[in-house]
């Protein structure tokens, strides 16, 4: 068979490869279905003759195409030029030669859908309350986004009839505007009808709107497909990360702060962060977090997308062992493109000395310019400029350290080392650092584009991708989430670019991971990469209308993906008990996590505690009796059967209770009881209300402890 190979996609030449190899060894056509099945095919048998689902991109203004008839093609439905269609696979090839159409992408089903993520964490049985006392969906909680690309518009931010719009208020901190209360910048945005007005905060972006669609998205006119892990939550968008750790830790204030102004618990999304810090949980960002976080405030952090690059390395200095060497692989090789920064942390309360240096490889490693020992003990800038040996045309390379002899916060050295390589054209000169330290550890890591390498020289320094969890990830009170595998082939396995642990201070990172590659979420419908003809318009797999615009989701990958699965998650536990600490969480998440032969015996700084189990947890938590975590009050009043199926009974001891109060999950009043009069023993009947969650408020004096009880009839 023939065909015009560039108007078809690569996987779709491989279907295409594989029929003609079969047809050639005179085989007949059905009897290959299972073969192309077990390839990653999809191919369904229709009328008795198999087809292969594809994406046809036709030429613009085309409303119908005759041919498709004599060709067996069943076009299901138009996207604009994009028409989902089942091919017939024995006239896929004759589908190229129509000059109509401009590309064919056959189905490709290597993509986790949110069905999928929901499914290998068990979420769904949490949103049909199996084996539970209700259905949860985040119901009262807040699910902060603190991304850009939003499309403020997109259906899957509205509730499930598609009458609600769920974002609550929007902080565009790099618009001019009305900034928040308490704030000097951006513009707030308060009001479902201002909100669908402004659109958006930016075209030709799309990761907050995919990341908020994974956390909280109803996915509306997706069948359930696409929709998110928390879908009956309140949303609160933050568009930042044109500032820096700063902007970022108000962000999270400012969302914190409206939920504690309507007494409910948040759960923050952050997919982003920073390549640079000591990544010991010390820094001034990870000190703030620590200080935001609370019961029913928690933050979660994607890992990052480094656990394939080697742009870390460190060593472990002694007395005798005093001196490291390491070469610097720019951009893929020697020669840079533009200013790359290499970040140097030495040991608390000590200090260490640097030198940089063009070397020439093809020359047994010959010095041709250097830089003097630049000792970590200064306060100061240093610039040199490098020349090579090149005699008719030498090359400069700039060299600049940045050095603070003691970090206040954690008392450490650190150089921040600038390297400018882009004049050089010689593929053999390379760029070398070499460290002198004494009983102690340096860490350096390179931003994008840095790797580490020893040029086969063993003794040498090579880059490694531990210690590659991006800041705030390093964070003491964050959740910092790493992603695994949702493709065909490795499904379980851990993904390749998910960052690695521990931090520099040996705690374990990543904390959990989720599926993370591929996942199907929500794009803004303002972003022309997901157009016809667009960067990204490949990666779309549905698109649904209003019947004057269309809303489109996509397939992206990453910890910014896995991240905001969890963070669905914990949405639906603060559901459960809004009264959720950190810490607290944590050990609920780690003791009832999923291991396998993929992780390993855990915890260990690749997997962290394992795969999040969102049902197990769940349990876990409805099974938790008390929330406050104090040991006196545990010991002075005893509150059982819980779970009840009616009736609970509080017996007191030593302890004197003043007043009594039941409540909803909606903070309604049920029942109240305020004459206590030194009774030990105390019952009250739920029998009346509905399956679910309720919160007992114990006052003893100035003092009031909350409870959860459990009512399954």
């Amino acid at each position: 068979m023939k065909f015009t190979a560039n108007k078809f996609s690569t996987f779709s030449k491989e279907l295409i490869l594989i029929i003609n190899n079969e047809i050639n060894e005179s085989k007949n056509i059905p009897s290959i279905s299972d073969l192309l099945k077990a390839n990653g095919f999809i191919i369904k048998k229709i009328n008795n003759e198999l087809y292969a689902s594809a994406f046809i991109q036709v030429e613009s203004g085309t409303e119908k195409i005759p041919s498709f008839n004599n060709l067996g093609i069943l076009v299901e439905k138009k996207l604009g030029n994009i028409w989902l269609a089942q091919i017939p696979i024995k006239t896929l090839t004759q589908l190229g030669n129509i000059p109509e159409v401009e590309f064919i992408k056959v189905s490709e089903p290597i993509i986790a859908e949110l069905d999928k993520a929901r499914e290998y964490t068990n979420v769904n049985e949490l949103h049909s309350g199996y084996q539970l006392p209700q259905k949860f969906f985040g119901k009262n909680v807040i699910v902060g986004i603190i991304d850009k690309g939003f499309d403020y518009t997109h259906p899957t931010f509205f509730d499930s009839t598609y009458t609600e719009l769920r974002i609550i208020r929007v902080w565009d901190q790099n618009a001019i505007g009305t900034p928040p209360t308490g704030y000097t910048y951006g513009n707030e945005i308060v009001g479902a009808s201002n909100i669908l007005s402004k659109k958006y905060d930016k075209i030709d972006e799309s990761h907050g709107t995919h990341v908020a669609g994974i956390a909280a998205g109803s996915g509306i006119g997706t069948s359930g497909k696409y929709r998110g892990i928390a879908p009956a939550s309140e949303i609160i968008l933050v568009s930042s990360l044109e500032g820096g750790d700063l902007e970022l830790a108000e962000a999270m204030e400012y969302i914190f702060n409206y939920a504690n102004s309507v007494n409910k618990p948040a759960v923050i999304n952050c997919s982003w962060g920073t390549g640079f810090g000591a990544r010991d949980g010390l820094s001034p960002f990870d000190q703030a977090i620590d200080l935001l976080t609370g019961e029913g405030k928690i933050i979660i952090i994607s890992a990052g997308n480094s656990g394939d690059e080697k742009f870390h390395t460190s060593h472990v200095f002694t007395s005798t062992d005093s001196v490291f060497g390491t070469f610097l692989k720019i951009d893929g090789n020697n020669i840079g493109t533009g200013e790359h920064k290499i970040d140097i942390w030495g040991g608390a309360n000590n200090s260490f000395k640097i030198a940089t240096a063009i070397v020439n490889a093809d020359n047994s490693y010959a010095i041709e310019d250097y830089t003097p020992y630049i000792s970590s003990k200064t306060d100061n800038i240093f610039n040199y400029t490098l020349i090579d040996d090149d005699h008719l045309f030498p090359d400069n390379t700039t060299i600049k350290y940045s050095t603070t002899s003691k970090v206040p916060y954690n008392l450490k050295p650190n150089i921040r080392l600038t390297v400018n390589n882009s004049d050089q054209d010689d593929d053999y000169k390379w760029i070398y650092i070499e460290i002198i330290a004494y009983n102690s550890t340096v860490h350096l890591w390179g931003d994008e584009g840095i790797e580490f390498t020893n040029l086969n020289l063993p003794s040498l320094g090579q880059g490694n991708s531990y210690y590659t969890i991006t800041e705030p990830g390093n964070g003491n009170n964050v959740i910092t989430v790493g992603a695994y595998n949702s493709t065909i082939s490795t499904i379980g396995d851990m993904s390749s670019f998910s960052s690695k642990g521990p931090t520099t201070d040996g705690r374990i990172k990543p904390d959990i991971t989720a599926p993370g590659n591929r996942i199907t979420s929500s794009v803004s419908r303002f972003d022309s990469n997901y157009l016809i003809g667009g960067t990204y318009w490949a990666d779309k797999v549905l698109g649904i209308t209003d019947g004057t615009n269309i809303w489109y989701f996509a397939s992206m990958q990453g910890t910014s993906m896995s991240a905001p699965i969890v963070t669905g998650i914990v949405a639906l536990f603060l559901e459960a008990n809004p009264l959720l600490a950190p810490s607290q969480l944590k050990d609920l998440i780690y003791t009832n996590s999923i291991t396998d032969s993929y992780t390993g015996a855990i915890p260990n700084n690749i997997w962290g505690y394992g795969k999040i189990d969102a049902q197990k947890t769940i349990n876990a938590i409805l099974n938790t009796t008390f929330i406050k975590e104090n040991k006196d009050i545990n010991l002075k009043i005893r509150l059982f059967p819980n779970p009840t199926t009616g009736k609970i009974f509080l017996e007191s001891k030593i302890l004197e209770i003043s007043r009594i109060d039941i409540y909803d999950l909606f903070g309604r009043l049920l029942i109240s009881d305020n004459a206590i009069n030194n009774r030990e023993f105390l019952t009250y009947d739920l029998s009346n209300y509905k399956n679910g969650i309720y919160l007992i408020k114990v006052t003893c004096g100035s003092k009031s402890y909350l409870n959860k009880i459990v009512l399954h009839k």
